[in-house]
């Protein structure tokens, strides 16, 4: 019987030991091959189902970005098969505009210098429909060397056209669809860049709508809301394509010109809007027709000019077109600057006067032309300026008026007149009251009369305030007569027509001063409860030098007689003039033939 030797170091010890390796070494082969098969199934699994765009791109040096493998939402996002996309390369399907950025990356990946990449790119559907995906690409090193590019596309056309929605909202006017000023800014600055680098003009015409108010307040907010769309429209169409129209806020628009070769196309240009947007629009079963002021100025070539100070010197040529009559267009000069600085300085001195005890009201007498007595008073501001001295109105009520500070000020003056008239009062001056007057008070009590601004009136705080001086100063509705000047009437709006009915019911009077000069009509006569109108100064001059005026005087006495209305002849100078009122039937007048405006320390009464 044989005996078999298996101890260590003989050949069968050290064949086990092989044999035992080898199969240790075959399990893990085997159990790294199951990982492997294990992985590459969750791999394609997840490639499969993931919820986002995937594709498995080539980088063959002569083909980087081929397609091996995709899944469903990556044929989803191109709007294609699979076998559409497989075996062709992703820049194929890309907008004509973003292949060479994306085959550029490509090549990046092919020659080793990228090993991750992401950014947006853009894509084309079958039906050419535009998609934005967020793309990201990793590399993936095999043994084998056959490195490949796993790319994930995400789609996110929808975010970007919100996104895109969002930032039009934000530079645009949401009513007129035309850039805002945020937008304008931005377009103005390269404007003025690109003329620098050429050495061509730009210009800045600066459009505000003449008294668009009265649009809103008598045909309501949505027929404004119709006009200024319209006016929008044609200002767009009458510009070239190249120009910026942007809408600046309210009823102001601005135009940007670009290329001009002298300042004389921005004069075409702005006349050419002006005849655009005063064409007639029907609404609301009328006829209007929009108009509009241009204010224009030009940068030359060399010229140093910000964006700021083109806006500022529109502006100021656009309130010197408001100042030639409207509907019209002025050009920027350095006079127009120096004039524009010194409404600025006004108007912060003007608002500071308000509370620095600064302003003064004067007194002038309207005298009975029947008999010469004094029966009221027109109150007059005037601004005791710590630096120019003793100003008439002349120099600051157009600045306050163009200004938030009018309805202040004529409030102010409102205060002021009843506390004095009531002092006077109490001084107890034996003095008739006037016709005039809508309710005739006791006849030992004087009246007076205020100036009001069509603001004040069509704010709805004139009312208030009158009613809140009456009961302070214990004075009677007949006492008190409010003025508003003719040339700021365009219409009767409504807020006009109710706060000056609400004013005549309280009782107290009202006139129409500088009657004549405007644009009322007979219509605002019979509309509004006008129970006086002044002859204005400049027709009362003409009397005995120009049978012009002297007509005009005596058409307006007329028609005010067959209205019913009371007349005040301002201006009155000469003896001769009174002559000539009288004899014509006007009731009454006012004027240096009877006393300067004079400060309230006493009753008003006659020079000597």
């Amino acid at each position: 019987m044989g005996t078999t030797v298996t101890g260590p170091g003989t050949p069968d010890a050290d064949l086990a030991r092989q044999l035992t390796a080898l199969r240790d070494q075959l399990d893990r082969q085997s159990a790294t091959a199951a990982a492997l098969r294990e992985q590459e199934e969750r791999f394609r699994l997840a490639f499969d189902v993931s919820l986002v765009g995937m594709a498995i791109e080539s980088l063959d040096p002569y083909e980087p970005g081929r397609i091996l493998r995709v899944n469903e939402e990556f044929c989803h996002l191109l709007g294609r098969t699979a076998d559409d996309l497989v075996g062709r390369g992703t820049p194929d399907f890309a907008v004509p505009d973003d292949r060479a950025g994306i085959t550029d990356v490509l090549g990046a990946f092919a020659r080793g210098e990228l090993e991750r990449w992401e950014g947006e790119r853009r894509y084309l559907r079958p039906d050419g429909e535009e998609v934005r995906a967020h793309v990201r690409k990793g590399l993936v090193h095999t043994q084998r060397g056959a490195d490949y590019l796993v790319s994930h596309f995400e789609d996110v056309t929808e975010r970007h056209r919100a996104e895109q929605e969002l930032l039009h909202l934000a530079l645009h006017d949401q009513l007129t669809g035309l850039p805002n000023r945020h937008l304008l800014d931005d377009h103005l600055g390269a404007a003025l860049a690109r003329a620098r680098r050429d050495g061509t003009h730009v210009a800045l015409l600066f459009l505000d709508l003449d008294d668009f108010k009265d649009v809103n307040d008598v045909l309501g907010h949505q027929a404004g809301d119709a006009v200024l769309v319209t006016v929008a429209h044609r200002v767009r169409d009458a510009i070239r394509e190249a120009d910026t129209a942007a809408r600046y806020g309210g009823d102001e628009f601005v135009v940007v010109c670009e290329t001009l070769h002298d300042a004389a196309e921005a004069e075409v240009v702005a006349q050419r809007l002006i005849d655009a947007v005063s064409t007639p629009l029907p609404l609301a079963g009328r006829t209007i027709v929009p108009r509009t002021s241009v204010g224009i100025t030009v940068c030359g070539p060399g010229e140093p000019r910000t964006a700021e100070v083109l806006l500022s010197e529109a502006d100021a040529a656009l309130y010197e077109a408001k100042l030639s009559g409207k509907n019209q267009r002025a050009r920027f000069t350095h006079a127009l600057r120096t004039a524009a600085n010194r409404r600025l300085d006004v108007e912060e001195d003007l608002r500071a006067a308000l509370g620095d005890d600064e302003l003064r009201v004067h007194y002038q007498p309207i005298v009975d032309l029947r008999d010469g007595a004094v029966i009221a008073a027109e109150a007059l501001v005037r601004w005791q300026h710590p630096v120019r001295g003793l100003l008439a109105p002349v120099e600051f009520i157009d600045v306050a008026e163009q200004s938030d500070l009018i309805a202040d000020l004529g409030e102010w003056v409102l205060r002021e007149a009843g506390a004095c008239l009531a002092r006077w009062q109490r001084e107890g001056q034996e003095v008739r009251t006037p016709a005039l007057v809508a309710v005739v008070p006791p006849p030992h009590r004087l009246a007076v009369s205020v100036n009001a601004s069509v603001r004040q009136v069509s704010s709805g705080r004139l009312r208030r305030s009158v009613e809140a001086v009456l009961a302070d100063n214990g004075l009677l509705p007949g006492e008190l007569h409010i003025e508003i000047t003719e040339t700021q009437f365009m219409s009767a709006a409504p807020a006009i027509q109710r706060e000056m009915a609400a004013l005549s019911d309280l009782g107290v009077g009202l006139s129409l001063d500088d009657f004549g000069t405007g644009y009322s009509s007979l219509a605002y006569l019979k509309r509004l409860p006008f129970n006086c109108v002044k002859l204005d100064r400049s027709y009362v001059s003409g009397i005995g030098v120009n049978p012009g005026d002297e007509a005009l005087v005596d058409a307006v006495l007329a028609l005010a007689g067959s209205l019913g209305l009371h007349t005040v002849a301002e201006g009155v100078e000469t003896p001769a003039q009174e002559r000539y009122l009288r004899e014509r039937g006007c009731g009454y007048a006012q004027g240096y033939l009877y006393s300067p405006p004079v400060l309230g320390t006493r009753p008003p009464e006659r020079a000597s």
